[in-house]
Protein backbone atom coordinates (compact mmCIF):
# COMPACT_ATOMS: atom_id res chain seq x y z
CA UNK A 1 0.00 0.00 0.00
CA UNK A 2 2.56 2.62 -1.01
CA UNK A 3 0.38 5.28 -1.89
CA UNK A 4 -1.47 4.90 0.70
CA UNK A 5 -2.40 7.54 3.78
CA UNK A 6 -0.11 7.91 5.87
CA UNK A 7 -1.80 9.27 9.59
CA UNK A 8 0.59 11.84 11.16
CA UNK A 9 0.31 12.65 14.73
CA UNK A 10 1.07 15.07 17.27
CA UNK A 11 1.81 16.24 20.74
CA UNK A 12 -0.69 17.21 22.56
CA UNK A 13 -0.93 21.37 22.11
CA UNK A 14 -2.28 23.77 24.51
CA UNK A 15 -3.03 26.09 21.32
CA UNK A 16 -5.65 23.33 20.51
CA UNK A 17 -7.85 24.77 23.34
CA UNK A 18 -7.26 28.33 22.48
CA UNK A 19 -8.06 27.60 18.52
CA UNK A 20 -11.78 25.70 20.17
CA UNK A 21 -12.41 28.95 22.09
CA UNK A 22 -11.78 31.32 19.28
CA UNK A 23 -14.23 29.40 16.92
CA UNK A 24 -16.56 29.07 19.92
CA UNK A 25 -17.02 32.63 20.02
CA UNK A 26 -17.43 33.04 16.30
CA UNK A 27 -20.21 30.22 15.85
CA UNK A 28 -21.93 31.62 19.04
CA UNK A 29 -21.89 35.02 17.43
CA UNK A 30 -24.08 33.77 14.90
CA UNK A 31 -26.04 30.81 16.20
CA UNK A 32 -26.86 32.36 19.74
CA UNK A 33 -25.90 31.36 23.20
CA UNK A 34 -28.73 29.31 23.24
CA UNK A 35 -26.90 26.14 22.11
CA UNK A 36 -24.30 24.52 23.16
CA UNK A 37 -20.73 24.06 21.67
CA UNK A 38 -18.16 21.50 22.93
CA UNK A 39 -14.63 20.48 22.09
CA UNK A 40 -14.64 17.36 21.49
CA UNK A 41 -12.04 14.59 19.69
CA UNK A 42 -8.25 14.13 20.92
CA UNK A 43 -7.10 17.80 20.12
CA UNK A 44 -10.31 17.96 23.35
CA UNK A 45 -7.70 15.61 25.52
CA UNK A 46 -5.25 16.96 27.65
CA UNK A 47 -2.05 14.65 26.77
CA UNK A 48 -3.58 13.08 23.93
CA UNK A 49 -1.51 12.84 20.68
CA UNK A 50 -3.56 14.13 17.72
CA UNK A 51 -3.84 15.33 14.40
CA UNK A 52 -4.19 18.89 14.49
CA UNK A 53 -7.78 19.13 13.55
CA UNK A 54 -10.68 20.62 16.08
CA UNK A 55 -13.46 18.72 16.66
CA UNK A 56 -16.85 20.91 17.36
CA UNK A 57 -19.69 19.28 18.63
CA UNK A 58 -22.97 21.55 18.63
CA UNK A 59 -25.74 20.64 19.98
CA UNK A 60 -29.13 22.48 19.14
CA UNK A 61 -32.55 22.04 20.96
CA UNK A 62 -34.69 20.78 17.77
CA UNK A 63 -33.58 18.99 14.55
CA UNK A 64 -36.83 19.89 12.82
CA UNK A 65 -35.39 22.30 10.02
CA UNK A 66 -31.09 22.97 10.19
CA UNK A 67 -31.45 24.91 7.03
CA UNK A 68 -31.26 28.35 8.73
CA UNK A 69 -28.17 26.99 10.66
CA UNK A 70 -26.59 25.05 7.42
CA UNK A 71 -26.42 28.51 5.66
CA UNK A 72 -25.31 30.60 8.96
CA UNK A 73 -22.35 28.06 9.35
CA UNK A 74 -21.43 27.94 5.77
CA UNK A 75 -20.95 31.63 5.90
CA UNK A 76 -18.26 31.34 8.22
CA UNK A 77 -16.10 29.15 5.56
CA UNK A 78 -16.74 25.84 6.23
CA UNK A 79 -18.10 23.37 3.63
CA UNK A 80 -21.38 21.45 4.32
CA UNK A 81 -21.03 17.61 3.57
CA UNK A 82 -24.25 16.10 3.26
CA UNK A 83 -22.84 12.80 1.50
CA UNK A 84 -22.44 11.33 5.66
CA UNK A 85 -26.39 11.74 6.03
CA UNK A 86 -27.93 8.35 4.41
CA UNK A 87 -25.15 6.92 7.93
CA UNK A 88 -26.29 9.45 10.63
CA UNK A 89 -29.25 11.01 9.48
CA UNK A 90 -29.09 12.53 13.21
CA UNK A 91 -25.97 14.54 12.07
CA UNK A 92 -25.33 17.85 10.26
CA UNK A 93 -21.37 17.78 9.01
CA UNK A 94 -19.02 20.58 7.89
CA UNK A 95 -15.28 21.17 7.61
CA UNK A 96 -12.84 23.67 7.01
CA UNK A 97 -9.49 22.90 5.15
CA UNK A 98 -6.81 25.20 4.32
CA UNK A 99 -3.99 24.00 1.83
CA UNK A 100 -5.74 20.49 1.85
CA UNK A 101 -5.09 20.32 5.42
CA UNK A 102 -8.47 19.44 7.46
CA UNK A 103 -8.43 21.94 10.49
CA UNK A 104 -11.65 22.11 11.83
CA UNK A 105 -14.99 19.46 12.03
CA UNK A 106 -17.90 20.31 13.11
CA UNK A 107 -20.98 18.09 13.87
CA UNK A 108 -24.38 19.78 14.73
CA UNK A 109 -26.95 17.37 15.99
CA UNK A 110 -29.67 17.50 18.97
CA UNK A 111 -28.69 18.42 22.25
CA UNK A 112 -28.81 15.15 24.56
CA UNK A 113 -29.19 13.11 21.23
CA UNK A 114 -27.58 9.53 21.57
CA UNK A 115 -24.89 10.91 19.67
CA UNK A 116 -24.09 13.92 21.99
CA UNK A 117 -23.94 11.72 25.26
CA UNK A 118 -21.82 9.08 23.66
CA UNK A 119 -19.06 11.70 22.27
CA UNK A 120 -19.06 13.74 25.60
CA UNK A 121 -18.47 10.85 27.50
CA UNK A 122 -15.68 9.40 25.64
CA UNK A 123 -13.79 12.72 26.01
CA UNK A 124 -14.70 13.02 29.61
CA UNK A 125 -13.57 9.38 30.54
CA UNK A 126 -10.07 9.95 28.68
CA UNK A 127 -10.04 13.01 30.28
CA UNK A 128 -10.59 11.97 34.11
CA UNK A 129 -8.83 8.05 33.60
CA UNK A 130 -4.87 8.98 32.32
CA UNK A 131 -4.51 5.10 31.98
CA UNK A 132 -7.69 4.93 29.21
CA UNK A 133 -5.88 7.87 27.81
CA UNK A 134 -3.00 6.27 27.29
CA UNK A 135 -4.04 2.92 26.15
CA UNK A 136 -5.67 4.90 23.54
CA UNK A 137 -2.53 6.93 22.63
CA UNK A 138 -0.76 3.36 22.56
CA UNK A 139 -3.45 2.52 20.04
CA UNK A 140 -3.38 5.57 17.61
CA UNK A 141 0.32 5.41 17.72
CA UNK A 142 0.55 2.13 16.33
CA UNK A 143 -2.16 2.78 13.69
CA UNK A 144 -0.70 5.54 12.28
CA UNK A 145 2.43 3.39 11.27
CA UNK A 146 0.22 1.99 8.88
CA UNK A 147 -0.80 3.07 5.21
CA UNK A 148 -4.15 3.84 4.92
CA UNK A 149 -6.39 3.74 2.31
CA UNK A 150 -7.94 6.35 3.29
CA UNK A 151 -8.61 8.66 6.80
CA UNK A 152 -11.98 6.95 7.51
CA UNK A 153 -9.98 3.37 7.34
CA UNK A 154 -7.45 4.72 10.06
CA UNK A 155 -11.16 5.91 11.83
CA UNK A 156 -12.82 2.85 11.99
CA UNK A 157 -9.96 1.01 13.05
CA UNK A 158 -10.54 2.48 16.31
CA UNK A 159 -13.96 2.23 16.19
CA UNK A 160 -13.64 -0.88 19.00
CA UNK A 161 -11.90 0.82 21.16
CA UNK A 162 -14.50 3.64 21.13
CA UNK A 163 -17.24 1.21 21.59
CA UNK A 164 -16.18 -0.43 24.43
CA UNK A 165 -15.70 3.02 26.44
CA UNK A 166 -18.81 4.44 24.94
CA UNK A 167 -20.74 1.15 26.30
CA UNK A 168 -19.64 2.00 29.59
CA UNK A 169 -21.84 4.55 29.49
CA UNK A 170 -25.58 3.25 30.12
CA UNK A 171 -24.06 1.41 33.05
CA UNK A 172 -22.08 4.49 34.51
CA UNK A 173 -21.87 4.21 38.41
CA UNK A 174 -19.94 5.23 41.31
CA UNK A 175 -20.02 2.65 44.47
CA UNK A 176 -18.95 2.97 47.82
CA UNK A 177 -19.10 0.10 50.31
CA UNK A 178 -23.02 0.21 50.57
CA UNK A 179 -24.46 2.53 48.47
CA UNK A 180 -24.48 2.56 44.96
CA UNK A 181 -25.07 6.13 42.79
CA UNK A 182 -26.06 6.18 39.16
CA UNK A 183 -26.65 8.97 36.69
CA UNK A 184 -30.17 10.99 36.98
CA UNK A 185 -32.51 9.13 35.46
CA UNK A 186 -36.41 10.45 34.01
CA UNK A 187 -37.13 6.08 34.93
CA UNK A 188 -37.09 7.74 38.71
CA UNK A 189 -38.87 10.70 38.44
CA UNK A 190 -41.80 10.01 40.93
CA UNK A 191 -39.80 8.87 43.53
CA UNK A 192 -37.11 11.81 42.87
CA UNK A 193 -40.30 14.54 43.08
CA UNK A 194 -41.57 13.23 46.39
CA UNK A 195 -37.91 13.45 48.15
CA UNK A 196 -38.25 17.24 46.52
CA UNK A 197 -41.92 17.59 48.06
CA UNK A 198 -40.64 16.45 51.36
CA UNK A 199 -40.33 19.27 53.70
CA UNK A 200 -37.39 17.74 56.08
CA UNK A 201 -35.88 16.21 53.73
CA UNK A 202 -35.40 19.87 51.62
CA UNK A 203 -35.12 22.27 54.83
CA UNK A 204 -31.38 22.48 55.10
CA UNK A 205 -31.58 22.60 51.10
CA UNK A 206 -31.82 26.13 49.00
CA UNK A 207 -33.49 28.50 51.08
CA UNK A 208 -35.61 25.34 52.66
CA UNK A 209 -38.80 25.74 50.98
CA UNK A 210 -37.60 24.86 47.18
CA UNK A 211 -41.02 26.84 45.93
CA UNK A 212 -42.35 25.71 44.30
CA UNK A 213 -41.87 22.11 43.78
CA UNK A 214 -43.91 20.62 41.04
CA UNK A 215 -42.69 17.18 38.92
CA UNK A 216 -41.82 19.95 36.13
CA UNK A 217 -39.73 21.25 38.55
CA UNK A 218 -37.70 17.94 39.58
CA UNK A 219 -37.47 16.79 35.66
CA UNK A 220 -36.18 19.79 34.83
CA UNK A 221 -33.36 19.30 38.06
CA UNK A 222 -32.87 15.64 36.45
CA UNK A 223 -32.20 17.33 32.73
CA UNK A 224 -29.62 20.21 34.42
CA UNK A 225 -27.90 16.97 35.89
CA UNK A 226 -27.67 15.07 33.40
CA UNK A 227 -26.04 18.42 31.40
CA UNK A 228 -23.59 18.92 33.73
CA UNK A 229 -22.11 15.49 33.57
CA UNK A 230 -21.75 15.12 29.76
CA UNK A 231 -19.87 18.63 30.39
CA UNK A 232 -18.05 17.90 33.33
CA UNK A 233 -18.20 14.46 33.48
CA UNK A 234 -19.30 14.12 36.95
CA UNK A 235 -22.82 15.28 38.44
CA UNK A 236 -25.03 14.75 41.20
CA UNK A 237 -26.14 10.68 41.40
CA UNK A 238 -29.24 9.08 42.79
CA UNK A 239 -27.90 7.32 45.28
CA UNK A 240 -29.31 3.77 45.63
CA UNK A 241 -29.07 1.24 48.76
CA UNK A 242 -27.21 -1.88 47.32
CA UNK A 243 -28.74 -4.30 49.11
CA UNK A 244 -32.25 -3.49 47.93
CA UNK A 245 -32.03 -1.32 45.18
CA UNK A 246 -33.84 1.39 46.52
CA UNK A 247 -33.35 5.39 45.64
CA UNK A 248 -32.49 6.86 49.06
CA UNK A 249 -31.55 10.40 47.98
CA UNK A 250 -29.08 12.45 45.76
CA UNK A 251 -24.65 12.95 45.92
CA UNK A 252 -22.02 13.58 44.02
CA UNK A 253 -19.80 16.54 42.89
CA UNK A 254 -21.15 19.90 41.02
CA UNK A 255 -20.04 23.07 40.10
CA UNK A 256 -21.25 25.68 42.61
CA UNK A 257 -24.17 27.05 40.29
CA UNK A 258 -23.57 24.85 37.49
CA UNK A 259 -20.85 27.57 36.62
CA UNK A 260 -17.39 26.82 35.79
CA UNK A 261 -15.37 29.34 37.08
CA UNK A 262 -16.88 28.55 40.25
CA UNK A 263 -15.72 25.57 42.61
CA UNK A 264 -16.66 22.07 42.98
CA UNK A 265 -19.03 21.26 45.84
CA UNK A 266 -19.43 18.06 47.25
CA UNK A 267 -23.21 17.63 48.17
CA UNK A 268 -25.78 14.90 49.21
CA UNK A 269 -29.15 14.65 49.93
CA UNK A 270 -30.89 11.68 51.86
CA UNK A 271 -34.82 10.66 52.47
CA UNK A 272 -35.56 11.07 56.39
CA UNK A 273 -35.28 7.29 56.93
CA UNK A 274 -31.85 7.31 56.32
CA UNK A 275 -30.30 9.66 58.41
CA UNK A 276 -27.76 8.94 61.28
CA UNK A 277 -27.08 5.52 59.32
CA UNK A 278 -23.22 7.28 58.32
CA UNK A 279 -24.54 7.24 54.93
CA UNK A 280 -23.44 11.21 54.47
CA UNK A 281 -20.39 10.43 55.63
CA UNK A 282 -19.40 7.41 53.82
CA UNK A 283 -20.65 9.69 50.39
CA UNK A 284 -18.88 12.96 50.91
CA UNK A 285 -15.69 10.99 51.98
CA UNK A 286 -15.76 8.56 48.80
CA UNK A 287 -16.55 11.60 46.44
CA UNK A 288 -13.51 13.77 48.28
CA UNK A 289 -11.25 10.86 47.33
CA UNK A 290 -12.89 10.23 43.93
CA UNK A 291 -12.63 14.30 42.87
CA UNK A 292 -8.83 14.47 44.61
CA UNK A 293 -8.13 11.54 42.38
CA UNK A 294 -9.68 11.88 38.73
CA UNK A 295 -10.15 15.80 38.63
CA UNK A 296 -7.64 18.74 37.87
CA UNK A 297 -8.36 20.62 41.19
CA UNK A 298 -6.46 20.98 44.77
CA UNK A 299 -9.66 22.30 46.31
CA UNK A 300 -13.29 20.74 46.94
CA UNK A 301 -15.64 22.59 48.66
CA UNK A 302 -19.02 21.79 51.22
CA UNK A 303 -22.17 24.37 51.80
CA UNK A 304 -24.00 23.66 54.73
CA UNK A 305 -26.85 25.70 56.28
CA UNK A 306 -25.62 27.32 59.11
CA UNK A 307 -27.96 25.09 61.82
CA UNK A 308 -27.63 21.85 59.74
CA UNK A 309 -24.87 20.52 62.32
CA UNK A 310 -25.10 17.03 61.14
CA UNK A 311 -24.18 18.23 57.39
CA UNK A 312 -21.44 20.44 59.53
CA UNK A 313 -20.43 17.06 61.48
CA UNK A 314 -20.13 15.00 58.06
CA UNK A 315 -18.33 17.38 56.56
CA UNK A 316 -15.30 17.89 59.71
CA UNK A 317 -15.18 13.73 59.60
CA UNK A 318 -14.07 14.12 55.85
CA UNK A 319 -11.34 16.07 56.17
CA UNK A 320 -13.24 19.86 55.90
CA UNK A 321 -12.35 22.68 57.71
CA UNK A 322 -15.03 25.94 58.06
CA UNK A 323 -13.75 29.04 55.88
CA UNK A 324 -16.93 31.17 56.73
CA UNK A 325 -19.57 32.85 55.93
CA UNK A 326 -21.12 32.24 52.43
CA UNK A 327 -23.85 33.77 50.47
CA UNK A 328 -25.94 31.54 47.76
CA UNK A 329 -27.89 34.26 46.35
CA UNK A 330 -29.62 35.65 48.96
CA UNK A 331 -29.20 32.20 51.76
CA UNK A 332 -26.50 32.56 54.06
CA UNK A 333 -24.84 29.17 54.49
CA UNK A 334 -21.07 28.03 56.16
CA UNK A 335 -18.56 27.35 53.48
CA UNK A 336 -16.23 24.66 54.12
CA UNK A 337 -12.64 23.62 52.12
CA UNK A 338 -10.62 20.78 51.77
CA UNK A 339 -7.12 20.94 49.81
CA UNK A 340 -5.51 18.00 48.45
CA UNK A 341 -2.38 17.06 49.78
CA UNK A 342 0.25 17.74 47.54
Amino acid sequence: MSNGVKIELNSYDPNWKTQFETEKQRLHSIIGKNSSIEHIGSTAIEGLCAKPVIDILIGIDHFSDPKTLITKISGLGYDYISEYEQQLPERRYFQKVRNGHHFIHIHLVERNSRFWQRHLFFRNQLSLYPELRNQYARLKQNLAQIKWKSRNDYASAKGEFIQKVEAKLDAFQWETERLIVKLPDTRYLDLYYRLLKDPDVMKYIGDGTNNPVTKNVAMTGIENLLKHFYQFGYTLGFVFLKNSNELIGRAGLVHIKGNSDEPIEVAYMLDKPYWNQGYGTELACYFIDWGFTHLKTDLLVGISHPDHKASQNVLKKCGMTLVGDYKYGDIKSMLYQIIKNK
